[in-house]
């Protein structure tokens, strides 16, 4: 049975974001006017890359993220997961410094994961990532449509580095 403690990139993770969500509660007029400042790495960069606006979507993220993660690592093992969650990380915050978007990284890493395990997974794994990806069509019309339509991104480019994986694996 696998223990997080052989996690231990997943598990700074989790603390980073609860950190980040921890300090959206302590200081909020700084991250309400000041969340990411174009150009310069600050404590809003840190923010707007780890943070959830509500304890809600952290938790839900973290329902889906650890066996999400833990099931990607056993189909395409840690160091594969850990550098692409990496450069999912680094691309949301550089694209929050380039365009002043308040984006969850962590919500990236979660739907990229979901995509990569439906290509690598089971068919039953495929089915649920597939229910997963209409419901955020769905949730298009929401509020928070900006989150809904990263979430499908993320999920895209999840299973375009399965079908890579794949088709490298083949070859």
């Amino acid at each position: 049975m696998a223990t997080l403690l052989f996690y231990p990139v997943l598990l700074s993770f989790l603390f980073l974001s609860f950190i980040a969500t921890v300090f959206v509660y302590l200081v909020p007029d700084f991250i309400s006017d000041n969340l990411i400042i174009s150009g310069n790495l600050n404590a809003g960069t840190f923010c707007g890359t780890f943070v959830h606006m509500n304890w809600g979507h952290w938790f839900s993220n973290m329902i889906f993220l650890i066996p999400v993660w833990i099931y990607a690592d056993k189909l395409a093992g840690k160091p594969f997961i850990t550098i692409i969650v990496f450069a999912n990380l680094l691309l949301t915050g550089i694209y929050g410094l380039l365009s002043d978007q308040r984006l969850c990284g962590l919500s990236g890493v979660v739907f990229m994961l979901i995509g990569l395990t439906a290509i690598l997974g089971n068919w039953l794994m495929f089915g649920f990532a597939a229910a997963l990806f209409l419901s955020e069509f769905m949730l298009l019309r929401e509020e928070d449509g900006m989150s809904h339509e990263a979430h499908i991104i993320f999920f895209v480019i999840g299973l375009g580095i399965g079908i890579a994986k794949c088709a490298l694996t083949v070859f």
